[in-house]
């Protein structure tokens, strides 16, 4: 009706793979662009993202973390700011800008009541998303009082509060029941999945600790974004990565693909992807 009569495509749609006969069958004329090396290429990177995920059925998941030079993410108190100094945490927020959402456990919202929005790269804030099985995250959270300006989505359980579920839809976040996963904390997969169905394509973890195991332990990270600080916590090492869930031999460790090396100052951002061999498809229970 617009009066289009050819259409350029650059890489066929996954999805509906009938739409190039549609358009033909309404009379449009298709040209693939496939003759075009250099435009086919360029079509296959913009995609590359998307159409992985749609083989994984899941957004593509950068695991991110401040560490200390013992590994700790946070001290005993559960408090994680700051580890590193303001040139690392720029570099985190261009990560947030690249992302379409960004996950944290209810205890990192709580110990440190984040905003998880971009302020220090340009770019806007993505969907902001808290795994929270009971409904803990109390209505004057800075993620609830800002849920009107920033998109705020909530997973918890069957058996959350109603009245704390009544206070966080007021303020206008968003809230999905998810299932528990073997009785205990939500089922990884559906939430990965359900983010995939809203549109998600690259989720962003900031943590904490046992959200980042238990997605490492599902084998769900596609890459990581490590910081170090030049920094000993010491204490009893609650807040690490360790205990990852896969293996113990030295053969059995996932060794990154891609590595670049970023220094802020005295802190060193080490980033790469996880082997394609060792990451897991997404089948919600």
């Amino acid at each position: 009706d617009a009066g289009v009569t050819e259409v350029d495509v650059g890489a066929a749609d996954v999805r509906a793979p009938s739409s190039v006969d549609a358009l033909r069958a309404a009379g449009l004329t298709v040209a693939p662009s496939a003759a075009d090396v250099d435009a086919a290429a360029a079509c296959a990177r913009l995609l590359a993202d998307h159409l992985e995920g749609e083989s994984l059925g899941r957004p593509l998941v950068t695991a991110k973390a401040a560490l200390s030079l013992d590994g700790r993410m946070a001290a005993d108190d559960g408090r994680s700011a700051w580890l590193t100094g303001p040139g690392a945490r720029a570099h985190g927020h261009a990560l947030r800008a690249r992302s379409e959402a960004v996950m944290i456990g209810v205890g990192t919202a709580l110990a440190d009541d984040p905003h998880l929005t971009v302020r220090d790269a340009e770019g806007r804030s993505p969907l902001r998303v808290v795994l929270d099985r009971t409904l803990r995250l109390p209505a004057s959270a800075a993620l609830v009082r800002t849920a009107r300006e920033v998109p705020t989505l909530v997973f918890h359980g069957e058996g959350a509060s109603p009245s704390a579920h009544a206070a966080l839809h007021e303020a206008g976040v968003a809230l999905h029941t998810v299932g528990s996963s073997d009785g205990a904390g939500l089922d990884l997969a559906t939430c990965l999945a359900t983010l995939r169905r809203f549109g998600v394509v690259r989720l962003l973890v900031e943590g904490g600790a046992t959200l980042l195991r238990a997605l490492f332990a599902r084998r769900f990270v596609d890459a990581v974004s490590f910081a170090y600080a030049p920094l000993v916590l010491g204490g009893e090492g609650r807040h690490t990565l360790g205990g990852l869930g896969f293996g113990g031999a030295m053969a059995d460790g996932a060794r990154l693909e891609g590595v670049s090396i970023h220094t802020f100052g005295a802190d060193v951002v080490v980033e790469g992807s996880l082997p394609s061999p060792w990451r897991s498809s997404c089948s919600p229970a």
